[in-house]
């Protein structure tokens, strides 16, 4: 069986169900009966919901009807809140069952094949609030697949409904056939045969509260079909829906052999309220839902603080003030508020909060229609002068010390004036808010550091939504009850959510001894139209009843209540749902606990957080949870190189702990999280932030401020340059000199190396956990003796000197082992590390799994060398290849080959050219570098880097250099990929080292404890004139413990 590929990408906030031959031809129509031979046969979805958890099974059956073989794909949209639990396929009469793992042991297997040019199974991306799950392989003519996908979520309750969203979209007829297999959805989720096929949407919801109202909507039937069509009921406890259109119903028109089955079913309840709080307790679990009703709103303190930097104008501006204007209006009597605008200078509007009276209202929106955007983003100013204002009205007014503060920001997260440091914003914004009114931070537009506003929300009782600069803010802000007009309806109406509060200092409290592993029961304020679900162990088995206490305050009084349920009548309940209610319960404390765990860590660091992430990782395996820590492998279905197919979580933000897992450092738990990729057709957000400059633009394609050949009188290496020995400094060049320039060339030599560097725009502020500033590798060697690292050392040995203008020619010669150096800006530090490799080795640099975008890099050694003298190596060979377009480039010190495979063009360094092939445009800057942008990837330079032609040991090589690495997904790994990633380290235990003049020190990242030695080095990335002194923690053995694996693992076989 040929697989090729599996594929899990978020998307939109809906469930995407599709099935759909992978194979079809361009070149004619699509049939109503089949696409290129493939039919879908049959295509359900039955979602059983049991007190607010839902378990979904999508099945589908897809059959080849041609007399060869095809390529199939299984293809649906899943809540990103889901946890995938069970998937299975049968196919050429062999059933293959998923098997939830680890995700390091998955990730071992995947990588293997993906280094190897292999597209092993795993592709990713990220986009809003949904999860794309699209698997393809190849079935025999004439044969069948079934696939079965099983996924669990909670549902939360917005507006005052739950919502269960699912999107529609076969993208052809499907047939009602005769019975052909069957699915059995009983306890062993075993795959059979003797189902009838059918296209089928089946909703079962049993709620003990009783259901209040069931309701349904869609976007591609016309409403009287719908009526029609969709079946619907719903009495005490039960609910049903049912969605089960013929052949002719899913025409498009009478005569038409497409479907207009594409768009949005979204299914709507609620539940009664007649008790003030609902408890279950099934099989020593217990499940608190707390929703009153009929409570006095609480008025408001609102404080809205707005970025109005440079950084937000066209559409994001445009938004802000639409957005504001609707709350404006909708701000009710008795609410007081205030507005804080924030760009390089800090205002409000009255400087205090004032009472929503009409003049006040229409004041504000006026104020709103005139400001414009100036200056830089002084986001911790505003925030700062917001709280201040919450906070003296709050004390020094008495009427409004009963009201419930709430403070919200509008911005595009990226701090670039007066405190930028993100961690400590974290730390003045929490300790200005004490605890006292949640933030909510709204992010607008698709480079927002989304992670960084998280954070600071989570951290202060709040949370963060983004806003998508290509919809409509205030629908998203307010929630506009047609959502299924909008492209994306599941974009809640934010400030309707929290524009009614009732209770503040919400606290559930249980019976001390009698529970374990609360999830979190505390809570800053309850909002009209929300739910609170709590969720414990229950450690006393004897107890005949189980109680929880509510406190809070309402209104300025207090608000006392207490929920009590009996033996009997959870023996009754059970009687009625039986299993699946006594499961259930104990399946949603384990995915409301482990869904907490996961966005705790981002708080901790450490010995904490690895035990935190270690108990979701128990967890998430006794469950069998695919979640950021786990990956399901396919017992049994291999490709052709017999490796298993890989399922994996994209996850977006703070939520992904997909590099923690595996070794790769905290994937996306800290701030300016990496994008994941957009494939063709996909309408994805690129969530990675943009590093601009003060004009709030990245810099142009292909700046670096790496020096080029018309530097001469300045030459300099592009990175790291040590003193020859006996080279004290600028200030002595001039006697150094004396000696003669070839004296200082050869040494000069013998300190320079290659480059690999991400650009200062891209470079994310100092903040906990987050990608590194920069990579850099270089060709001088850092060993020396392994317990002495040459080039470390602090004083006249570790600084750098500019080659003398001697000839145009030598730009940046190299010798020796080529080393990497990581700029890890959150701890002002770096980390730097050797690989030591013979010549001929290649060297796996980026591999990008998501599109199979890769770069590897053959060593070469030195012309000749004496007699135990260390032969040096560096890059003479790379290969850039980009699957998806079929595009490879072999560029050497000589020549630039354009796919060398089937005979393409060649160029020479002397050529100035540009090409474009199939989404990639390759420059060629005569005698200097080559840029290589890859649409939807990166772009990177190669530096052609020239030595003396006269020399007898050294020879030209290249360097490679990542300009733009924004778009590469967050599965993107190699030697210097993996680093894209954010990971975390900590050093501790400062010693004198083997060598007196070193410090060694005990360093733990990536859960390993490893020793490593502190030294100074030069960075000329940044200033190719002066350079900038760099320490750096040198990590011994090729990398050891700091890279992923061991440094072998990253050797394959060509750079194709």
């Amino acid at each position: 069986m040929g697989l090729r590929g599996l594929l899990c990408v978020s998307l939109v906030s809906l469930l995407t169900l599709q099935a759909l031959p992978a194979q079809a031809s361009p070149q004619r129509p699509k049939s109503s009966e089949t696409v290129d031979g493939v039919v879908i046969r049959s295509l359900k979805v039955h979602c059983k919901v049991t007190s607010r958890f839902a378990h979904t099974v999508i099945t589908s059956q897809v059959v080849n009807s041609a007399d060869q073989p095809k390529e199939v794909a299984f293809d649906v949209e899943i809540p990103k809140t889901a946890f995938i639990s069970d998937f299975a396929i049968t196919a050429n009469g062999k059933a293959f069952i998923g098997d939830i793992k680890e995700k390091a042991v998955a990730w071992k297997q995947y990588r293997k094949a993906a280094v190897s040019g292999e597209n092993a199974g795993l592709v990713r991306a990220s986009g809003r609030t949904m999860e794309q799950f699209t698997i393809h392989l190849t079935i025999g003519p004439r044969s069948k697949a079934m696939f079965r996908l099983t996924y669990e979520d909670v549902l939360k309750r917005k507006l005052m409904q739950y919502d269960i969203d699912i999107k529609v979209k076969p993208k052809q007829l499907v047939h009602h056939f005769e019975v052909d297999c069957r699915l059995d959805d009983g306890p062993n989720g075993s795959l059979g045969a003797g189902i009838a096929s059918m296209m089928q949407i089946d909703v079962d919801i049993f709620e003990p509260q009783g259901i209040r109202k069931l309701d349904v909507q869609t976007s591609f039937l016309p409403k009287e079909l719908a009526t029609q069509l969709i079946k619907k009921s719903f009495s005490g406890k039960e609910g049903h829906v049912l969605f089960r259109p013929t052949v002719g119903q899913q025409q498009s028109c009478s005569t038409c052999s497409s479907t207009l089955l594409n768009g949005e079913f979204k299914v709507t309840y609620d539940v009664n309220r007649d008790q003030i709080c609902d408890l279950l307790v099934a099989n020593n679990y217990f499940a608190h839902f707390f929703a009153p009703q009929n409570l006095t709103s609480l008025n408001k303190n609102l404080v809205f603080v707005i970025d109005i930097s440079n950084s937000m104008e066209g559409q994001k501006v445009k938004q802000t003030k639409e957005a504001l204007l609707k709350i404006l209006e909708d701000i009710r009597p008795g609410d007081y508020f205030d507005l804080v605008l924030f760009g390089s200078q800090v205002q409000s509007w009255r400087g205090s909060l004032v009472p929503a009276s009409a003049a006040n209202l229409q004041a504000a929106q006026d104020f709103v229609r005139r400001f414009s955007l100036a200056g830089s983003t002084n986001l911790n100013g505003g925030l700062l002068l917001g709280i201040e204002i919450l906070n003296k009205g709050q004390r020094g007014i008495s009427e409004l010390s009963n009201h419930a503060p709430i403070l919200i920001m509008l911005t595009d997260g990226e701090p670039t004036e007066g405190v930028t440091d993100r961690t400590q914003i974290l730390k003045n914004i929490r300790n200005a808010i004490g605890g006292k009114f949640p933030l909510y931070n709204l992010g607008f537009g698709q480079d927002v550091d989304f992670s960084f506003l998280e954070v600071m929300s989570m951290e202060n009782n709040g949370r963060a939504q983004r806003i998508y600069e290509d919809h409509d803010a205030s629908q998203q802000l307010q929630g506009n009850p047609s959502v299924l007009k909008l492209p994306f309806p599941s974009v809640q109406g934010f400030y309707n959510q929290v524009a009614t509060p009732l209770l503040v200092d919400v606290e559930l409290q249980y019976p001390k001894d009698t529970v374990s592993e609360l999830t979190q029961h505390s809570h800053k304020q309850y909002y009209e139209g929300s739910e609170i679900v709590v969720a414990g162990r229950i450690a006393d088995q004897k107890l005949s009843s189980f109680k929880a206490d509510v406190r809070a305050h309402a209104d300025g009084r207090e608000f006392k209540t207490t929920c009590l349920v009996d033996e009997e009548e959870m023996k009754k309940l059970l009687r009625e749902r039986g299993h699946m209610l006594e499961n259930h319960v104990e399946r949603l404390w384990a995915y409301l606990t482990i869904q907490e765990l996961l966005a705790k860590r981002m708080k901790l660091e450490g010995e904490e957080k690895a035990k935190l992430l270690a108990k979701a990782l128990q967890m998430s395996l006794a469950y069998q949870f695919v979640t950021p820590l786990t990956s399901m492998t396919m017992r049994g279905l291999v490709d052709e190189d017999g490796l298993e197919p890989v399922i994996d979580k994209p996850t977006e933000g703070m939520i992904s702990a997909v590099g923690e897992a595996v070794g790769l450092g905290e994937a996306s738990g800290g701030f300016n999280s990496p994008p994941f990729l957009s494939l063709p057709g996909s309408p994805l957000e690129m969530l990675g932030p943009k590093r601009r400059d003060r004009t709030g633009r990245p810099p142009a394609l292909g700046q670096t401020s790496l020096p080029t050949s018309g530097e001469a009188s300045r030459a300099l290496c592009p990175l790291l340059l040590r003193w020859p020995q006996g080279w004290e400094g600028p200030q002595k060049r001039s006697q150094q000199l004396r000696g003669g320039p070839a004296a200082f060339l050869l040494n000069a030599i013998h300190s320079c190396r290659s480059a690999f560097v991400l650009p200062a725009w891209q470079q994310p502020s100092p903040t906990r956990p987050t990608v590194p500033e920069k990579i850099i590798t270089s060709g001088e060697s850092l060993g020396g003796s392994e317990g002495h690292p040459a080039g470390l050392n602090p004083g006249p040995a570790g600084t750098i000197c500019p080659l003398p203008n001697l000839m145009d020619s030598m730009l940046f010669p190299v010798d020796t082992d080529p080393h990497f150096i990581i700029h890890v800006p959150q701890k002002e530090d770096a980390l730097c590390f050797n690989i030591n490799e013979e010549p001929g080795v290649v060297l796996n640099l980026v591999q990008d799994p998501n599109t199979g975008f890769s770069v590897n890099a053959q060593l070469i050694g030195d012309k000749a060398r004496s007699p135990g003298q260390h032969e040096g190596t560096y890059f003479g060979r790379l290969g850039i290849a980009n699957p998806v377009t079929d595009f490879q480039l072999e560029v050497t010190p000589q020549n630039i080959t354009l796919n060398p495979g089937s005979h393409g063009p060649v160029f020479s360094w002397r050529d100035q050219a540009s090409l474009r092939q199939d989404g990639v445009v390759m420059t060629i800057n005569r005698k200097r570098n080559l840029v290589v942008s890859v649409e939807d990837g990166g772009t990177f330079e190669v530096v052609l880097h020239r030595v003396w032609k006269g020399s007898a040991i050294h020879q030209d090589f290249l360097g490679f250099y990542v300009l733009d690495s924004h778009r590469m997904s967050a599965r993107t790994h190699g030697l210097l990929g993996q680093f894209f990633h954010p990971f975390d380290y900590k050093v501790s235990d400062l010693h004198p080292g083997s060598d007196p003049t070193k410090t060694d020190a005990t360093m733990v990242v990536k859960n390993q404890r490893l020793t490593v030695t502190r030294g100074l080095q030069k960075d000329y990335s940044k200033d190719p004139r002066h350079g900038t002194e760099v320490t750096c923690w040198f990590v011994h053995n090729n990398g050891a413990g700091l890279i992923d694996g061991v440094h072998t693992d990253y050797i394959v076989p060509d750079i194709f």
